[in-house]
């Protein structure tokens, strides 16, 4: 059976961090049809030719690339969206994963996992009902919520002289903790909290016996 991708995040990753190098990076995999899985990537990037930063996403269709059920994808490979900025002007990206009673959960890391992961026991082995498993891997089921933080400065200068800002997205130990020198735009922090119960436990078999990508047990219902 294939090792499970549901969510995974990573903190601090270099070239994935943003400006500051303090954000995150969120990738999620769900089923969109009995023969379709989904792999979407969400990130802070640079403009072009600009110091400026942005929200990302970054979408797949079968990206494994592999047969599931009577479906070969191996030739079923698509790429339709590629880098799209969704949010312009962002100077901080959090995620903060719970489990189902509130608390933080670390790691939670299957993908681009750094040495913040390691240092949260990412590479310990665990024993799961899908086999052997990283810490992080075994850790994704658990997710139950995701609070999300996400900085936006002005387009355009606001003040009329210089102001310091202290970015604190996330909970203590856990987040960022930026300091941005001195300027005169404004900043603002928006926060959501998100059920990730739409996200469903794959148990994708690699030889043709007729099951579907979609097939498995709920998750965190």
């Amino acid at each position: 059976m294939q090792k499970k991708k549901l969510i995974s995040l990573s903190s601090k990753k270099s070239n994935l961090s943003g400006k500051y190098g303090q954000s995150d990076y969120l990738a999620l995999w769900y089923s969109i049809s009995p023969k379709e899985r989904k792999q979407v990537f969400y990130w802070i990037a640079k403009e072009q030719n600009s110091n400026d930063y942005y929200l990302s996403r970054d979408v797949k269709i079968n990206p494994e690339g592999r047969k599931r059920g009577t479906c070969s994808t191996n030739n079923a490979y698509t790429h339709p969206v590629n880098n799209e900025m969704l949010v312009a002007n962002v100077e901080d990206f959090q995620i903060i994963f719970k489990d189902k009673d509130g608390n933080i959960l670390v790691p939670v890391c299957s993908i681009q996992c750094g040495t913040v992961e390691q240092s949260q026991g990412n590479g310990n082995t665990v024993a799961t009902k899908y086999g052997n498993m990283t810490q992080g891997q075994a850790n994704q089921e658990l997710v139950h919520t995701a609070d999300i933080y996400i900085t936006v400065r002005s387009p355009k200068e606001i003040y009329k002289s210089n102001r310091s800002f202290q970015l604190r997205n996330g909970e203590t130990t856990h987040g960022g903790s930026i300091n941005v020198p001195a300027d005169k735009y404004f900043r603002e922090t928006f926060f959501a909290s998100v059920h990730t119960r739409n996200l469903a436990t794959p148990q994708v078999p690699i030889s043709e016996d007729g099951r579907t990508a979609s097939e498995g047990a709920g998750y965190n219902e």
